[in-house]
């Protein structure tokens, strides 16, 4: 398993849809078997040993059925097995490979072979099976112990596998002489999974460069120097995406003394400054999404060195302590009003009209406070100057003040706005009229607006929806008053 759920997701979209289209797909024509027995305790399988137990023994739990598609690997009436182009065998206790004679023919339609969770202990095993698989794009090693003290010097120059494109090497613990070993037999790997490893520090040869990696996965390490993450940089030089889920990484700059150190690699190069923005540019040069979901980022005065990257414009950061005690809009209004680049923000677009609103919050948000950050006079250049935002209540006062006339007598009453027009006319004017409801003609005087006259219609709003207000006059008629 990942390190945590995010890295999960992302491992699943390789393996998992593609077992599932494979092995779960009950839509085609579909024969009915028993549930296979795949928790095997104390047995070491070899690969064939394990795909016969997985696939044609009969389930020891009475009554359980399910559907097998026909596309699931099965074998033959003559009994031999029948591969599908993903083999998967993820935690089905195999300690080695074995002879695998009976299904060599088969191996050359598999692309995808999962080993997660297994028992090999021979590089040189899973090699020489993989010579048989012309056709492998993605390998899945994971949590495959014994590979940590497996041998890989005799494999260097004796295997090469150029076509396969994705590599998982997740909680293997292998050192990194190790991994330059694996990375010379295997040129083209696109995405690397090195999570769970324990590589706290990046030792990578300094001229060391591995071109054709476009995605990094470098979860749960326990890295903790932006340092290190910028020898990442220098060896993929064509990342495009780095994700570095729940590590310790709390500062995103470098001090002189790392600056010096890293610019030492690159001050043979024309136009290069001796800066973090400068050394940001040469180490990430093609690095367009960030990931640091799950990591103690000390505050927005280091999340901002994000926007030194030349071509970020996906972000993620995900349970962040320090922006997790905003609230979720303002949170991420901040978020991207620091980083002037991003168009995606935890997956999510960032847009024209909501990059504009958040810059305008950004600023309304400091604008009392004592310590500004330079983005504020930034913002306020592009914005400038904004007024407070004032809170109006729209709720009705309490009670109002109101004069009520008829004939040549003027009353002043306080009154509840919220109250109908038919309970005015009942609990306010009757007693001071003696006038009955229904033959009450009322008039609004609005006094706020030069004296516009109108009749009140309606007996069942309240006074306040007919714009009654302090200081105004209602004016009573009978109907059968003589006019």
């Amino acid at each position: 398993m990942l390190s945590n759920q995010n890295d999960e997701v992302i491992e699943k979209e390789i393996w998992a849809k593609k077992s599932v289209s494979e092995t779960c797909n009950i839509t085609k024509k579909s024969e009915v078997r028993s549930v296979p027995d795949c928790t095997i305790d104390g047995e070491n399988l070899t690969l064939i040993e394990a795909l016969r137990k997985k696939y044609e023994e009969p389930s020891n739990v009475s009554g359980l059925l399910i559907f097998v598609p026909e596309r699931a690997p099965r074998k033959t009436v003559s009994g031999r097995l029948i591969l599908t182009s993903n083999l998967i065998m993820d935690h089905q206790n195999i300690i080695k490979i074995g002879d695998f004679s009976s299904i060599k023919d088969e191996l050359k339609k598999v692309a995808d072979i999962d080993f997660n969770g297994n028992y090999l202990s021979s590089w040189e095993d899973i090699f020489h099976l993989i010579t048989h698989c012309p056709k492998l794009h993605s390998l899945n090693l994971k949590r495959n112990a014994g590979l940590k003290v497996a041998k890989l010097d005799i494999c260097i120059h004796k295997y090469c596998f150029d076509n396969v494109q994705t590599l998982v090497l997740n909680a293997l613990a292998i050192n990194w002489k190790s991994l330059l070993d694996i990375l010379k037999i295997f040129p083209g790997i696109k995405e690397l999974y090195l999570s769970e490893n324990n590589y706290n520090s990046v030792s990578l040869p300094i001229d060391f460069k591995y071109e054709t990696l476009n995605k990094l996965f470098f979860n749960n390490n326990g890295l903790s120097s932006w340092k290190e993450v910028c020898k990442l940089g220098r060896a993929f030089p064509n990342m495009e995406s780095l994700i570095l889920i729940e590590n310790n990484l709390d500062c995103l700059s470098l001090n002189e003394e790392d600056i010096q150190e890293l610019s030492h690699y690159f001050k043979s190069e024309a136009n290069f400054e001796n800066s973090y923005k400068s050394l940001i540019s040469s180490y990430f040069p093609s690095l367009k999404m960030l990931n640091l979901n799950k990591n103690p980022i000390n505050g927005f005065a280091e999340l901002e060195n994000i926007s030194h990257f030349p071509k970020v414009e996906d972000f993620r950061g995900i349970d962040i302590d320090f922006l997790n005690k905003y609230k979720i809009k303002l949170r991420r209004q901040l978020t991207i009003s620091y980083l002037p680049n991003i168009r995606l923000l935890n997956n999510s677009v960032v847009g024209y009209e909501e990059r504009i609103d958040a810059e305008r919050a950004f600023i309304r948000h400091y604008m009392d406070k004592e310590c500004k950050p330079s983005r504020y006079s930034e913002l306020e250049k592009k914005h400038g100057k904004l007024d407070k935002l004032v809170n109006i209540s729209l709720k009705p006062e309490e009670t109002i003040s109101i004069t009520i006339r008829h004939g040549d007598r003027t009353v002043l009453e306080r009154v509840n706005p919220k109250i109908s027009v038919a309970d005015f006319k009942k609990r306010v004017i009757k007693p001071l009229t003696s006038i009955e409801p229904k033959d009450m003609i009322l008039f609004h005087d609005e006094k706020s607006t030069e004296s516009i006259i109108s009749r009140i219609e309606s007996n069942i709003k309240p006074l306040y929806s007919c714009n009654i207000i302090e200081g105004d006059e209602i004016i009573v008629y009978s109907r059968h008053d003589k006019s």
